[in-house]
């Protein structure tokens, strides 16, 4: 069982290697971090930041760990704002995540 202390990574199955999302548990249910997923779908993680903080739904920032082993926060948004903000994003904006690297 999850902590509300932990923050896990989620991957997918059947995408390449690195596909993921930091998900960490709130008092509201899950917190996603946006960033991987814009990362993962080629999309600009800023301005997403942005259409998100002017939107409504429940969002924070999650604690993460970088690459590099330092300490990172992350923007992160609950699981039904994602699936709303998913189904905003332009298909053509989008990269093949298979293609990814």
């Amino acid at each position: 069982e999850q902590t509300m202390n932990e923050t896990v990574a989620v991957s997918f199955h059947g995408f390449p290697d690195g596909l993921e999302l930091l998900a960490r548990k709130a008092d509201t249910g899950y917190l996603v971090a946006l960033k991987p997923i814009c990362r993962n779908i080629g999309i600009e993680y800023s301005g997403q930041v942005q259409r998100l903080k002017d939107s409504l739904g429940n969002r924070g920032i999650i604690p993460t760990v970088g690459a590099d082993g330092r300490d990172r926060d992350m923007f992160a948004i609950d699981r039904k704002t994602l699936a709303m903000w998913l189904a905003t994003i332009d298909t053509n904006r989008v990269k093949d995540p298979s293609a990814a690297t």
